[in-house]
């Protein structure tokens, strides 16, 4: 496994730019080195460590038809890994959790919005820009 991981580091895509748009904004962040990895070898790496997707340093390493950043169970799955670039950059080794307390709630894309930016001013220290009226 760790030859497998270590044989991905640095290759890979960058982020395409409408993600980086999305996302550099709402974490503070600038994601122009984080490498994108989605081939055979990426997928056969996740799934031998039972992953979707897995973060070592600025790489992010997806299984097999993971990658959907144009969905919002992709993009999720994407902010979720792009966290743990902050953390690893940061060597911080936080658990986030956001308890939501509206039962039966139906998350849409705003909400979506704020849970990223809330998950990264977290792990960032920095103030969110959004305003939030509930967690």
């Amino acid at each position: 496994i760790e030859s497998n991981i270590s044989s991905l580091k640095g290759r890979g895509q960058p982020l395409p730019e409408s993600t980086r748009t999305f996302f550099e904004p709402r974490f503070g962040y600038d994601f122009s080195k984080v490498r994108v990895h989605t081939d055979a070898k990426a997928a056969e790496t996740a799934k031998s460590i039972n992953a979707k997707a897995f973060t070592t340093g600025k790489d992010v390493v997806f299984g097999a038809g993971q990658y959907s950043p144009g969905t919002s169970i992709g993009r999720g799955l994407l902010a979720h890994e792009l966290i743990h670039v902050l953390q690893q950059e940061k060597s911080l080794n936080r658990i986030l959790r956001i308890k939501k307390d509206k039962p039966n709630h139906k998350t849409d894309e705003k909400d979506q919005d704020d849970f990223f930016t809330l998950q990264a001013a977290h792990t960032t220290g920095k103030k969110p820009e959004a305003e939030f009226q509930w967690l």
